[in-house]
C-alpha cells in the first residue's frame, strides 16, 4: 500500500511539472495553444486512469499552483489550467470508471466549454460596457475596410467609380459576417468544445493504448450517426428558423440549437463516406490526408460541401445505410 502511494505521489509530481511545460509552451506559443488542449491534458489522463480521478485532480492544482508563478499572470493562469488539465482529469476518472462514451465526451466537452465561457467573460470585462467579443470584431472589420480603402485610394479615379460597387457590397458583406459570429457564438463555442472534447479523448485513449497501459474500446469516427429523433428534429427546427427574422431571445436560440444540430449531422455525413471509404483505404491517416486535401482544394465549393454532408448525415439517420450499434456501446470495456 505504501509502495503504491509513493508510486502515485512521484507520478502525480512528474505528471504535474510535465503539464506545466506543455501549457508554458502554449501561452509563449500561439500556434501550439490551438492544440494545447489535447496534449497538456495527457498527464493527467494517465494519472485518473492509473491512480483514480483524486490523484489527478490533486496533481491538476499543484500544477495551476505553480503555473502563475512562471508566466506572472494568476488570471491567466488559473483559466488556462481549468481549459487544459480539468478535461484530462474527467477523461481519466471516466476511463478508470468505466464510464460510457458519450458520458465522458459530454463531460470532457463541458469541461472544455467552461474554459472557454471563463475566457470569454475574461474579454468582456477587460472592455467597460462589457462586450470585448464585438470591440474586438469591430477593430478587425474597421482594420479590413481600412486596409481595402486604401488600396483603393492608389487607383485612379476611373477605377475607382467601377470598384465603388464591389467596395460597397464587400464591406456589406463583412458586417454580415461579424453580425452571424455574434449570432452563432453559442455554437461557435459548443461545437469547438465537442470536437476538442472527442479529441482529447481519442488523444488520451492513443497514449494508454502505446504504453500499454490500458487497451480501451471507443466509438470510431466512421460508426457516428443521428438518430431519428436527431433528423426530425433538426428539419422542425430549419422550417421554424427558414420563416422568421426575429431577434428574440427564443428565435436566437432556436437559430444556434439548429446550427448545433446542423453541425453534427455534417459530421454524420463526413462518417459515412469514412466508414465506406475505410473499406477501400484502411489507413486512418491516409484517409485524414485524403478529407484534408478535398477541403483545402475545394474551399471555394466548402458552403455545398457543408450542405451535402448535412444532407449525407440526415439520410444515413433516417434509412441507416450502416447498421451500426448504439451510440457509445461497449465504451469502457477492456479488450
Amino acid at each position: 500500500m505504501n509502495n503504491k502511494k509513493t508510486k502515485a505521489l512521484a507520478h502525480g509530481a512528474i505528471c504535474a511539472a510535465l503539464s506545466v511545460i506543455l501549457m508554458c509552451l502554449a501561452y509563449y506559443l500561439p500556434f501550439f495553444s490551438t492544440v494545447s488542449v489535447l496534449f497538456a491534458g495527457l498527464p493527467m489522463v494517465f494519472l485518473g486512469t492509473r491512480y483514480g480521478g483524486r490523484t489527478a485532480a490533486i496533481s491538476a492544482m499543484a500544477a495551476i499552483v505553480i503555473l502563475p508563478m512562471l508566466m506572472g499572470n494568476i488570471l491567466s493562469a488559473l483559466l488556462l489550467g481549468v481549459l487544459n488539465l480539468l478535461p484530462g482529469v474527467v477523461i481519466g476518472y471516466g476511463i478508470a470508471h468505466r464510464k460510457r462514451y458519450v458520458t465522458v465526451l459530454a463531460f470532457a466537452s463541458g469541461a472544455i466549454l467552461l474554459g472557454l465561457v471563463l475566457q470569454i467573460l475574461l474579454l468582456n470585462s477587460m472592455t467597460p460596457d462589457g462586450n470585448g467579443i464585438a470591440a474586438i470584431l469591430d477593430e478587425i472589420v474597421l482594420g479590413a475596410k481600412t486596409m481595402m480603402g486604401q488600396m483603393i485610394d492608389s487607383l485612379g479615379e476611373a477605377e475607382q467609380q467601377q470598384l465603388l460597387p464591389v467596395t460597397d457590397t464587400l464591406y456589406q458583406a463583412m458586417d454580415m459576417v461579424k453580425a452571424a459570429f455574434l449570432l452563432y457564438l453559442p455554437t461557435i463555442l459548443i461545437a469547438m468544445a465537442t470536437a476538442l472534447g472527442y479529441g482529447s479523448i481519442a488523444t488520451g485513449i492513443f497514449m494508454l493504448r502505446r504504453l500499454k497501459i490500458r487497451k480501451v474500446t471507443y466509438l470510431p469516427f466512421s460508426m457516428i450517426q443521428a438518430s431519428r429523433g436527431v433528423c426530425y428534429l433538426s428539419v422542425i427546427l430549419s422550417f421554424i428558423t427558414a420563416f422568421s427574422v426575429s431577434t428574440a431571445p427564443l428565435t436566437v436560440g432556436l437559430r444556434n440549437m439548429g446550427a448545433l444540430l446542423d453541425c453534427f449531422l455534417a459530421v454524420c455525413g463526413l462518417s459515412l463516406i469514412d466508414n465506406k471509404l475505410s473499406r477501400k483505404v484502411a489507413s486512418g491517416y491516409a484517409r485524414t490526408g485524403i478529407y484534408a486535401a478535398v477541403f483545402v482544394i475545394g474551399y471555394v465549393l466548402i458552403g455545398f460541401i457543408g450542405q451535402a454532408l448535412i444532407f449525407l448525415g440526415l439520410l444515413d439517420g433516417m434509412m441507416d445505410f450502416r447498421r451500426s450499434y448504439k451510440v457509445g456501446e461497449g465504451y469502457g470495456k477492456d479488450e
